[in-house]
């Protein structure tokens, strides 16, 4: 990708952190705690592509934004991305 001259993000990097630190302040303002437990994969079936034992040693918490909490939209619009 080609980089313009009119562009230079690297030169702001004042307000480049001022954003990062409302995005985090936001998010620990109205997002929730919730836990990634990632997957280890034990027997793998391979003429049907899945596992019949998975072991889930660790859990990593994190601090997430739910953007919707109603279910799940797939590609649907809602009324935030238009806002």
């Amino acid at each position: 990708m080609a980089l313009s001259t009119y562009f230079q993000n690297y030169e702001v990097s004042g307000e480049q952190r001022l954003i990062e630190d409302l995005i985090l302040e936001s998010i620990k303002i109205y997002g929730v705690t919730t836990y990634y437990i990632p997957r280890t994969l034990v027997n793998t079936n391979d003429i049907f592509n899945e596992d019949t034992l998975s072991i889930f040693d660790d859990a990593y918490e994190l601090e997430m934004y739910v953007k919707n909490v109603e279910g799940f939209e797939g590609e649907a619009i809602s009324y935030l991305d238009l806002v």
